[in-house]
């Protein structure tokens, strides 16, 4: 297999070996690629974005399928989205959907989340607030129920497990 080799240092190298960019660390510390933009307030975060695009079959065009960003928020904190292109979707961002964006204060998922191969689905589990306070519980009685300070405030009584989820 061929190997294309940039030039490293002390600290590393990046080759690409078929298929494949490596960065190879030298030193007990990860290796990182670095993607980077300058920021300008009320035009872009700055930052980057990793692509992931896919040559179509069909038409023959590439299509951008997922795209990771990571830019800058106007409080000059971090902040990141997962994007993906929806299906039947063609080559435009009105046809992509954002899926998550984070930054230092919140994980926000714009779509439904679900755990079809968890054991016994998710009766039994809790969404905690931060600081403890609230507590929403699916409880194994079939239950949901929300606590305030430990005590029951709001409950949805005998629900199957189909009617709540």
């Amino acid at each position: 297999m061929s190997r294309t080799i940039l030039p490293d240092n002390e600290r590393g190298t990046v080759f690409v070996e078929g298929n494949e960019v490596v960065a190879e660390s030298k030193i007990a510390d990860a290796a990182k690629f670095r993607v980077r933009a300058p920021r300008e307030p009320g035009q872009s975060g700055g930052g980057g974005a990793f692509s992931f695009d896919v040559k179509d079959h069909v038409d023959g065009q590439w299509k951008e399928v997922q795209l990771i960003t990571g830019a800058m928020t106007g409080a000059r904190g971090g902040e990141g989205k997962l994007i993906v292109l929806m299906e039947g979707g063609v080559i435009d961002d009105a046809h992509q959907r954002t899926i998550i964006e984070w930054d230092s204060n919140r994980v926000e998922f714009k779509v439904p989340i679900s755990a079809p191969n968890l054991q016994g689905g998710i009766i039994g589990s809790i969404l905690q607030s931060p600081n403890g306070r609230l507590v929403l519980a699916a409880q194994d009685d079939l239950n949901l129920v929300l606590y305030i300070d430990g005590k029951p405030v709001r409950a949805l009584f005998g629900l199957g497990p189909e009617q709540i989820w």
